[in-house]
C-alpha cells in the first residue's frame, strides 16, 4: 500500500530540472557593452579585480580571468569562481575597511572593476585609498553615468594622473606607470 502510494506521489512529483542560473545584464549589474569591452581588451586568465562582487560580473568574469572580488555583503561571499575578500563597510568613510583590504597592495592585477560599494554616491572612499590601485594599469568605473560617478571618474583620473575614456555607462582609466 505505501509502495503504490509513494509511486503515485512520484509520478505527480517528478524531479524537474531547474534551469542554471544565467546572469542577466544591466539592473544593477555590469552591462553587455561594458563585458565585452573586458574581454575584447584584457587577456584571458589574467589577474582582475573588483571592489563589488554580484551576480553579474563575477559569474561571468570568474570563467575568463582570474578574479579577486572585494565584496561587504556576506551573501556574495563563495557564490561564484572567485578568490573572495569580505570586507564590511566602514562606518567613517562608507567604504571597503581597509584592514580587509590593505592585502591587494602587493598584487599584480590588469584591471581593476570599481563598481561597489553599491548605491550612487559611495565609492569616493577609494580616494583615500589610491596606494591600492595606483599600479593598476587599467580601472574601470561601472555606472559611469550617474553624476556621483561621473565626478568620481574625473577625481580619480586627476589623482592618477591618467586619462579616461567615457563609453556612457561605464568608463576606463589608463593608468599611466
Amino acid at each position: 500500500m505505501i509502495k503504490a502510494i509513494l509511486k503515485k506521489m512520484y509520478r505527480i512529483l517528478k524531479p524537474v530540472e531547474l534551469p542554471t542560473f544565467q546572469p542577466e545584464f544591466g539592473g544593477s549589474g555590469i552591462t553587455e557593452d561594458c563585458y565585452r569591452w573586458i574581454v575584447e581588451n584584457i587577456s584571458p586568465g589574467a589577474e582582475v579585480l573588483e571592489f563589488g562582487a554580484g551576480l553579474v560580473s563575477t559569474p561571468k568574469l570568474g570563467e575568463i580571468f582570474s578574479l579577486t572580488s572585494i565584496e561587504h555583503n556576506e551573501q556574495y561571499i563563495g557564490q561564484f569562481n572567485s578568490n573572495y575578500i569580505h570586507a564590511p563597510l566602514s562606518k567613517w568613510d562608507g567604504w571597503y575597511q581597509r584592514d580587509k583590504v590593505e592585502k591587494i597592495k602587493n598584487l599584480n592585477f590588469e584591471l581593476a572593476i570599481i563598481d561597489g560599494p553599491p548605491g550612487s554616491g559611495n565609492r569616493f572612499g577609494i580616494l583615500l585609498n589610491l596606494d591600492l590601485i595606483s599600479k593598476i594599469p587599467i580601472i574601470l568605473i561601472d555606472d559611469a553615468d550617474r553624476p556621483s560617478e561621473k565626478i568620481l571618474l574625473q577625481l580619480l583620473s586627476q589623482n592618477l594622473n591618467s586619462e579616461y575614456t567615457d563609453f556612457g555607462h561605464f568608463a576606463v582609466i589608463t593608468n599611466r606607470l
